[in-house]
């Protein structure tokens, strides 16, 4: 649909904003889930399924290694 292979699209896509696809994706998934964390009273498990995480221990990882803590963590700082 963009007229350009794969390859060209995914290399353009790294030029342009230092960063695979993926690590976008999932970049853009924590920013959301650290929004709804702060803002809400959501379950941390309904917050997971809402940023497209079926496992919240997958969830709970990626937002470890994005962040340095865990999401639960994080709710308990910014609430004290």
């Amino acid at each position: 649909q963009a007229g350009i292979n794969e390859f060209k699209l995914k290399r353009g896509f790294r030029q342009f904003f230092q960063m695979g696809i993926f690590d976008c994706l999932v970049m853009a998934r924590m920013e959301k889930a650290r929004e709804l964390l702060l803002d809400t009273d959501l379950p941390v498990k309904s917050i997971a399924l809402d940023v497209g995480y079926r496992r919240l221990t997958s969830f709970v990882t990626a937002f470890r290694k994005c962040f340095g803590q865990s999401p639960g963590r994080l709710r308990k700082q910014s609430r004290a």
